[in-house]
């Protein structure tokens, strides 16, 4: 099997166009072992793009590339889970030398700690060496479980320093986060958090926000997701997750849908990072900027395009793709309403470059479900906008908290009633 130097899938190509790429910049663990690399997440989006039938367009560029990056790997575990996926593909030949691979490696480290365990000095320091190694090794060949078993001695054990702990704990996140189990790197994160609480250096607290980032991205959380993507993006050093050029776009996934307009412009429309990765022409700047600027009818265009092209193809939105084009449509149409108090659906139709019915059935969906304040005139062909001053709202809620406490208050009364 012929290694390849092909990039990535069409997918991420369509996301993240060919850049510069910041540098990792991981300090060492312990004895300075280099922190672990893997699992990588480029290999959990090729997976998924070949488990997408809707992604079938992708497939058989997918398959190439994902299946010499495991050969390149030794990661048999992962091979062996292809078997009923990849068909005719699988070979039990590939299979069979990937694993002799990689318990050659394995052999050699067992060898390095028998020589380890003889020396009286410097011994246990070396057998500390060599379990680093078993670690990145175990983790790089996709043995999770063992992984796993290893990383959690590292972690309990009193000797490991903060440091070393913490690069661990991040291989950890990155399993969790391949595998998508939401419980695991929920959890994880705090725990990390936690030792960065203790004694984590600047350089790891950004490589934290990283990873939340991207797991909350995947939650649907992009309010808070924004705000630690954009932080990072400026410091941007966890290449071991994914690339710089990727993190800058998945900022502005989650910052289009969730930030203010005012904070749209200074945060991401104007900010350097996207400048430098983000070309004027790609769909992310484009919907952006129209959204910005109120050109409607390109904003939509280019909202198509980034459902096409970025929503539907990658791991982390594809199961919001639905709701976040719908939220960006409504935000649309409520700023385009907020500057009238009532506007002709022909106006607005034209706007968004749809049809009278189109936008007529679309706002009405918006209304009956609370998302728009307005009401349709369909006899006079207008959208009615209803707006509450801050005074006014503030007394309808009070007013609303006031009688469910008078509600509470006659419930208690017949009560004590009803004892006496």
């Amino acid at each position: 099997m012929t290694t390849r130097t092909a990039v990535c899938t069409k997918a991420i190509h369509q996301i993240i166009p060919p850049s510069k790429t910041a540098t990792n910049t991981n300090m060492a663990t312990d004895n300075d072992v280099a922190p672990p690399q893997y699992p990588s997440l480029a290999l959990a989006q090729q997976l998924f793009v070949l488990r997408e039938p809707s992604l079938q367009h992708l497939h058989a560029e997918t398959l190439p590339v994902l299946l010499d990056k495991i050969n390149e790997l030794s990661a048999y575990p992962l091979y062996a889970e292809l078997k009923s996926l990849i068909g005719s593909e699988w070979k039990q030949s590939v299979y069979d030398e990937m694993k002799s691979k990689a318990e050659a490696e394995e052999k050699l480290l067992d060898d390095d700690a028998e020589k380890a365990k003889e020396q009286e000095a410097e011994g246990e320091e070396d057998l500390r060496k060599i379990e680093f190694k078993r670690i990145n090794l175990v983790t790089r060949i996709h043995d999770f479980e063992r992984s796993r078993t290893l990383v959690d001695a590292i972690l309990a054990a009193p000797t490991t320093s903060i440091p070393t702990k913490l690069d661990f704990s991040f291989t950890h996140l990155r399993q969790a986060l391949f595998v998508a189990d939401v419980a695991l790197t929920a959890s994880t994160i705090e725990s990390t958090r936690t030792l960065i609480d203790q004694g984590g250096d600047w350089d790891r607290r950004n490589k934290l926000k990283a990873y939340e980032g991207l797991f909350l991205l995947s939650q649907r959380q992009y309010a808070q997701a924004a705000n630690l993507l954009l932080d990072c993006a400026t410091t941007f050093t966890s290449t071991e997750l994914c690339t710089y050029e990727e993190i800058v776009a998945w900022a502005v996934v989650a910052a289009v849908v969730s930030l203010p307009r005012t904070e749209l412009k200074t945060r991401v429309i104007d900010s350097p990072e996207v400048l430098a990765v983000l070309p004027p022409t790609h769909a992310l700047v484009t919907l952006t900027q129209s959204l910005y600027i109120c050109d409607y009818a390109s904003f939509f265009r280019a909202l198509a395009e980034a459902e096409q092209s970025v929503l539907l193809t990658t791991r982390y939105t594809r199961p919001h793709a639905r709701w976040y084009v719908r939220e960006l449509r409504r935000r649309s149409y409520a700023q385009l309403l907020e500057s009238y108090r009532s506007v002709s659906l022909s106006h607005m139709a034209a706007a968004f470059g749809v049809s009278t019915s189109y936008i007529d059935a679309d706002l009405a969906r918006f209304i009956v479900g609370g998302g728009l304040a307005a009401t349709i005139d369909r006899v006079g062909g207008t959208v009615e906008t209803k707006r509450l001053d801050e005074k006014n709202g503030v007394y309808t809620k009070l007013i609303k908290v006031g009688d469910g406490v008078l509600n509470k208050l006659q419930r208690y009364g017949a009560v004590v009633e009803g004892v006496e």
